[in-house]
């Protein structure tokens, strides 16, 4: 990546954490690649476009505040690293993920091709139980 490529890619990783904040599904959708997909640690497995986008809107009716906290996101190859903290409220329980991801983009494109997330479940326990 070149450092006038850089501020390109940030700009469209910003758009999207900030797209799923607001459970903008348009801007979301704009932002991943056709071919777009999602790793996670905690189950090792990948999810389509379509699954993850699915697994956003749900993350995102589940959990009131929705917000990104302390939020470090670096050039990395053809994407960027990001760690953050992704906080809200789920029923009376306060929730803090420290997640780190791995993004890559299609540089012509601008749009994001694939993230790698990795996280401690033990975080989400409010929000799995909700869920059941």
């Amino acid at each position: 990546m070149t450092n006038e490529t850089w501020p390109r890619v940030d700009a469209a990783a910003q758009r999207f954490f900030d797209a799923f904040c607001a459970g903008d599904a348009a801007t979301i959708d704009m932002c991943l690649a056709d071919e777009f997909t999602a790793w996670h640690n905690n189950d090792d497995k990948y999810q389509s476009r379509e699954e993850h986008i699915g697994v956003l809107a749900w993350l995102k009716r589940s959990i009131v505040g929705l917000r990104y906290e302390d939020v470090r996101r670096e050039p990395f190859g053809t994407g960027f690293v990001q760690q953050h903290v992704m906080k809200g409220r789920v029923g009376d329980n306060e929730i803090a993920l420290f997640a780190c991801i791995i993004g890559t983009f299609d540089e012509a494109s601008g749009r994001l091709l694939a993230t790698r997330e990795y996280f401690d479940t033990r975080q989400l326990a409010p929000l799995f139980r909700a869920k059941s």
